[in-house]
């Protein structure tokens, strides 16, 4: 195929007023989580709501676009689509980028980064991509101010998401700045922690929303303990982070930002009858977790206790138990049977008429634990794919 110039850019605006119709936006999520995450959306108020792979596509106005980075607990970013194009080559995606008009997007003087996420023979490289948007986009900022937009990787002014899916590209405005699995507390992470909006996906597959009791039996950093905390509380899970890319728009409305948080707060629930506990046997999981209870303000909402499975005690009352065992492949050979010996009877035993949910990375393990499974979910932690496998207890 020639030089020939890609095609010419579909264009959307930022809306400026409250009037003006809804914006298409576009959530992205783990895979798996797709469905859930559209159930999220359609309480929230969102329309025209499809679920693709890895993300959700949606309209709705600032209100929604606020609501939705502040309360969707599957959400990893909320993405305003400004353009489309499709390209074959570096020179294609330079000329597509480079004719939407940044002005819109970008102030004199303002920072700027970019992020690629590309599935493309044609672009194999996210980080050349990026590159290559970046600077067509420098290029034509120069040409209007005299001057480049500087690189802030951390908190631009505008951060900038080229999606390549074979030719087609598509470039958003990312309102959320950072993904919104980073709850804003300060989350201390262990080697191999649950994603936050992994855990959350969990919970909300189940159907627990804090009528029973939750317990999580191999807590690690907390992860489970604070997702349920939230949920059951009523808290949304961005409550307490400060950043986002919105804040930062030249049509952003503090006012409406604050009221929608302030409806927030007075839709929290009061008292919550379900306990929700956590256990560990290693010292430094534990203390691992308290800090980040801490850091979420979720003291008195959660309690952990150092224990190791098979010193765990009976639980009477039916409720949730939930946990995500270490992947086979951070466990010496010769541990796991014993690891999964000692969930089978913590289940059959010691968890009657409880709902059982484990996140494992392989069937093979089951063959020791004993259990037959009800149900079973893949799912994502990101980098790897597990299953969310249902027990239930005789």
């Amino acid at each position: 195929m020639g030089e020939e110039s890609p095609s010419t850019p579909t264009l959307v605006h930022l809306r400026n007023t409250e009037r003006e119709a809804f914006m298409k936006l576009i959530a992205q999520t783990l895979a798996g989580l797709e469905p859930v995450l559209a159930r999220e959306l359609e309480a929230l108020g969102a329309s025209q709501i499809t679920a693709m792979e890895g993300e959700v596509s949606f309209e709705g106005d600032r209100r929604i676009l606020y609501r939705a980075n502040l309360e969707l607990r599957t959400a990893l970013k909320i993405l305003y689509p400004v353009a489309t194009f499709r390209a074959q080559t570096d020179q294609h995606l330079y000329d597509g980028i480079n004719h939407i008009d940044w002005r819109r997007y970008l102030e004199a003087g303002a920072s700027l980064a970019v992020d690629a996420d590309c599935v493309s023979t044609f672009f194999p490289k996210n980080g050349a991509a990026a590159l290559r948007c970046r600077d067509a986009i420098g290029d034509r900022v120069e040409k209007r101010y005299g001057e480049r937009p500087s690189i802030d990787s951390r908190q631009p002014d505008t951060r900038v998401h080229l999606s390549i899916r074979g030719d087609f590209c598509q470039i958003s405005l990312d309102s959320s700045g950072t993904p919104l699995n980073n709850r804003g507390y300060g989350h201390e992470a262990l080697d191999h922690s649950l994603n936050e909006v992994l855990a959350a996906g969990m919970l909300l597959l189940s159907g627990w929303k804090g009528e029973t009791d939750f317990t999580d039996p191999m807590c690690g950093s907390g992860t489970l303990l604070m997702e349920a905390a939230m949920l059951a509380w009523n808290i949304p899970p961005l409550m307490n982070r400060e950043y986002f890319g919105f804040k930062k728009w030249s049509n952003f409305d503090a006012g409406l930002w604050e009221e929608i948080k302030g409806n927030a707060r007075e839709n929290m629930r009061t008292s919550v009858s379900a306990k929700i506990s956590g256990f560990d046997s290693a010292f430094q999981a534990l203390r691992t977790t308290e800090r980040n209870i801490q850091s979420a303000r979720l003291v008195g909402k959660v309690s952990v206790e150092r224990l190791s499975l098979e010193k765990q005690k009976v639980r009477n009352s039916p409720g949730m138990i939930m946990m995500c065992p270490p992947s086979t492949d951070t466990l010496k050979e010769e541990e796991i049977p014993q690891l999964y010996k000692q969930i089978g009877e913590l289940v059959r035993k010691k968890c009657v008429g409880s709902t059982v949910y484990i996140l494992i990375s392989s069937d093979e393990v089951l063959k020791y634990a004993g259990l037959g499974i009800v149900s079973e979910t893949e799912l994502s932690n990101g980098t790897e794919l597990r299953r969310l496998v249902r027990f239930e207890s005789d």
